[in-house]
């Protein structure tokens, strides 16, 4: 597979082109409303056709990732959702709709008659021993683009005994104030992220 700046008859790189539903582009990532599904789902895609996960570069996949979280929390305190699915739908086998990578946001509420579920079967100790080591035998030649940090490899300490900060929805009590994050990317984002169509 190989990877186009645009895909020709692509409905992702379209929406990136132009569209009325577009939230959010930047030089390397588009967000826009899905047409399709649960009304208020968002597509997180990069500008550029990568096919599949394994072809978006890491800065540009972190980059959507970081987006899809964020989506995620303002459709719990705009939209009011219950809950939200984060999904990839990577390659032919797990039902990937479009040849385009993308990340989707789907607001999810009660009775919304979504149904993402499957019946898992139980695996033998055989099935999981093999899968074991073919795939530890593939992480073997994977080195590490990025140096770990030192403080990450540190044991997680306590400040304070603050409690974990949940998002709304989760729990019946209600939704404590967001706290600064310090680990946000330093790419510059807009405070204003959606703009209304």
């Amino acid at each position: 597979m190989s990877e186009e700046k645009q895909g020709i008859g692509c409905e992702v790189c379209n929406e990136a082109a132009g569209s009325d539903y577009r939230l959010y582009q930047d030089n390397e990532i588009v967000l826009f409303l899905s047409r399709k599904g649960v009304p208020g789902t968002i597509i997180a895609a990069p500008r550029r056709h990568y096919i599949i996960l394994e072809q978006v570069p890491d800065e540009i996949f972190e980059k959507c990732f970081w987006m899809a979280n964020r989506i995620s929390s303002i459709m719990f305190e705009t939209l009011k959702c219950k809950g939200t699915n984060i999904i990839i739908n990577n390659g032919d086998g797990a039902n990937q709709a479009e040849p385009h990578f993308c990340i989707y946001v789907i607001p999810r509420y009660e009775n919304d008659g979504v149904s993402l579920s499957w019946a898992p079967q139980k695996v033998s100790r055989d099935a999981l021993s093999n899968a074991s080591h073919k795939i530890a035998k593939g992480l073997i030649s994977i080195k590490p683009e990025k140096q770990i940090p030192e403080e990450a490899k540190q044991p997680i300490k306590e400040e304070n005994n603050k409690q974990p900060v949940q998002k709304p929805g989760l729990t019946k009590d209600k939704p404590k104030e967001k706290e600064e994050k310090k680990d946000e990317p330093k790419e510059s984002f807009p405070k204003e992220l959606l703009r209304i169509p």
